[in-house]
C-alpha cells in the first residue's frame, strides 16, 4: 500500500521546498523587474520647441519648479525641441492665466505653471481674473495641507483675531469656516510668523498652509495650541476626507456635524470650493480643447520624469518634505473640479464676502 503524501503543513519537507521555490521565484522576479528598462517616452507630437509659461518673475516662488521641469523634460525632448521658459505677469498668476486663455492655441506646444492664488482670485470674483478655471486642463497639480489652530485659552465665541502668512486671500476657507463653526473672526492680519503671534497673545487663531504644515502643527501642539479643523483632502471621487498628513484633525464638515444648527448649504458648498483653491499650491496646465493625444503625452512625460521636488535633492526648495502632494495620474483627481461652483454658490460666497471686515 503506497505511503500517504506528507501534509502541506509547517515543518514538512514540502513546506521547506515550497518556500525555497517561492523565494527563488521572488528573487528572480525582482531581478527581472530591475533589469526591465524604464518605459520609453515617445517623441512629442508637435514639430516646434515646447514652451512653458511660468507665472511671475524669474525670482518668484514658481521659478525653481519651472526650471526643474525644464531639466526633466529636456532629458526626454529632442534637442531641437527643448523646453523654452517664459515668465509672465505677477506672482499671483492672474496675468499669466489671462494671457494663456486668451492667446495660446490648443496645439499642445505651450503649457502654463500657475499658482493656486490665481484660482482663488477667480473664485473670489477678482475683476482682474478674465479666465475660467473650468477651462483649466491639468497635466499635474501640487496640493498642500492647511489647518486652523487656536491659542490655548482663546475665546471662541466671536471676535477672533486670525493671523495668516503669505497671501491673505488664501485664508478665505479659514475665515468662512470659522464663521460657519460659530467663531467668526473680527480681524484678519498677515504676519511672517503666525505661530509667534499666537504665542505672544496678539492673535487668537492662525491659518497654517504649505508643505510644512504637519511639522508646524506638531510644534503648535507642543506649545499647548489646538487644531480646530483642516481643509481636508479630496479622494478620487471628489469626496472630502481627512488630510492624510493631519489624520487626527477633523475637516470642517466633521466639526459642523457636532453642532446643533446646520450650516447654510450654499455657504458650505462655497467653503468646499474655497478649500480646494487654497489647497492648490500650483498647477501645470494645457489650453482648453487641447487634443487628447497631446494631453496624454504631457501627462505621460511628467509622470515618468517625476515632478520637480523629486528631481534635484541638492536643491532644498525642491525637496520632497512636509505635506506637498504631486498628482500626475491622468485618471486621478487633480483637485480642480471642486473649485468650479454653480451660480447660486458663487452668489452666496460673494454676498458673504461683502459682510467681512476690510
Amino acid at each position: 500500500m503506497p505511503q500517504a503524501k506528507p501534509e502541506r503543513g509547517p515543518g514538512t519537507d514540502f513546506s521547506r521546498r515550497g518556500a525555497l521555490v517561492l523565494l527563488m521565484a521572488g528573487l528572480a522576479g525582482r531581478a527581472a523587474q530591475a533589469a526591465t528598462p524604464a518605459p520609453v517616452i515617445p517623441p512629442p507630437p508637435f514639430a516646434d520647441a515646447a514652451v512653458l509659461i511660468i507665472a511671475g518673475p524669474d525670482d518668484a516662488a514658481l521659478s525653481p519648479f519651472g526650471h526643474a521641469l525644464k531639466s526633466g523634460l529636456d532629458a526626454v525632448l529632442p534637442s531641437d525641441r527643448a523646453l523654452q521658459l517664459r515668465h509672465i505677469g505677477g506672482s499671483d498668476g492672474v496675468t499669466a492665466a489671462n494671457q494663456f486663455e486668451a492667446r495660446i492655441l490648443p496645439d499642445g506646444q505651450t503649457a502654463l505653471l500657475v499658482p493656486g492664488a490665481a484660482a482663488m482670485a477667480w473664485l473670489r470674483g477678482d475683476p482682474r481674473a478674465q479666465f475660467d478655471v473650468g477651462h483649466w486642463l491639468p497635466v499635474a497639480t501640487a496640493l498642500v495641507s492647511a489647518v486652523v489652530i487656536l491659542r490655548q485659552g482663546a475665546a471662541t465665541a466671536s471676535g477672533l483675531r486670525l493671523a495668516v502668512e503669505g497671501d491673505a486671500t488664501m485664508a478665505l476657507p479659514a475665515n468662512l469656516g470659522l464663521e460657519l463653526a460659530g467663531h467668526p473672526a473680527s480681524k484678519t492680519f498677515v504676519s511672517e510668523d503666525a505661530l509667534g503671534e499666537l504665542r505672544a497673545g496678539r492673535a487668537d487663531a492662525a491659518f497654517l498652509r504649505g508643505d510644512a504644515t504637519g511639522a508646524r502643527l506638531a510644534a503648535a501642539r507642543a506649545a499647548g495650541m489646538q487644531a480646530l479643523f483642516s481643509l481636508g483632502n479630496l479622494d478620487p471621487t471628489n469626496q472630502l476626507q481627512r488630510d492624510p498628513f493631519l489624520p487626527d484633525v477633523p475637516t470642517l464638515p466633521e466639526l459642523l456635524f457636532t453642532r446643533p444648527q446646520a450650516a447654510p448649504e450654499a455657504l458650505l458648498a462655497a467653503w468646499h470650493a474655497a478649500a480646494a483653491a487654497s489647497r492648490l499650491d500650483m498647477a501645470l496646465l494645457l489650453p482648453w480643447l487641447t487634443p487628447p493625444g497631446l494631453v496624454a503625452w504631457w501627462r505621460g512625460a511628467c509622470g515618468q520624469i517625476g515632478m520637480p521636488h523629486q528631481q534635484d535633492p541638492a536643491r532644498p526648495e525642491l525637496g520632497a518634505t512636509g505635506s506637498r502632494v504631486w498628482r500626475t495620474d491622468p485618471n486621478g483627481n487633480f483637485g480642480l473640479t471642486a473649485i468650479v461652483v454653480d451660480g447660486g454658490t458663487s452668489l452666496a460666497l460673494h454676498r458673504w464676502m461683502t459682510t467681512q471686515p476690510s
